[in-house]
């Protein structure tokens, strides 16, 4: 009769210096696979934050129909476009609330071929005058960066209402 044998020394190492090895070989693909999805995930969340930012503004400077019928159209509704033009005219807007970010914002004024023209100053409450001038078109320009270099760019071009 055999006696029953154990691993030599040699056997156990050898099979643990294999282990790592495999496991190195298929944990490294996955790592890499998760760090990439959560900078992408992070990507996502910062250029929807700036794209919701953008939709903000440009909703108040919104042109509101006219009734499609010719109807009389409401008191609120003319208060609304006379608001809006306002908010246009004087480059002011209520900021949305960002989160988790950094927010750049640039208004620019544009020509009609779509050149930028000058740098406007933007007010998160509306001056009593208006500006000499008022630009056909303007450049809105977001920018949101994350702590870890994450970073979003929107550019919207908003018509005169």
């Amino acid at each position: 009769m055999k006696s029953a044998r154990g691993l030599t020394l040699l056997e156990v190492l050898a099979s643990i210096v294999i282990l790592g090895v495999l496991m190195t070989v298929v944990l490294s693909p996955l790592t890499q696979l998760f760090a990439r999805t959560a900078v992408s995930g992070r990507t996502l969340r910062l250029t929807t934050q700036a794209q919701e930012i953008a939709e903000s503004i440009r909703g108040q400077w919104r042109a509101i129909p006219y009734p499609a019928d010719g109807s009389q159209e409401s008191e609120a509704q003319q208060k609304l476009r006379a608001q809006n033009r306002e908010r246009y005219e004087k480059t002011c807007f209520q900021l949305p609330r960002v989160s988790g970010a950094r927010l750049q914002l640039e208004v620019w004024a544009l020509d009609r071929r779509g050149n930028e023209v000058s740098r406007l100053t933007w007010h998160e409450t509306c001056p009593a005058t208006s500006p000499a001038t008022i630009p056909p078109l303007k450049r809105l320009k977001v920018t949101l960066s994350a702590d870890d270099g994450t970073q979003s760019h929107l550019t919207l071009d908003v018509p005169k209402p």
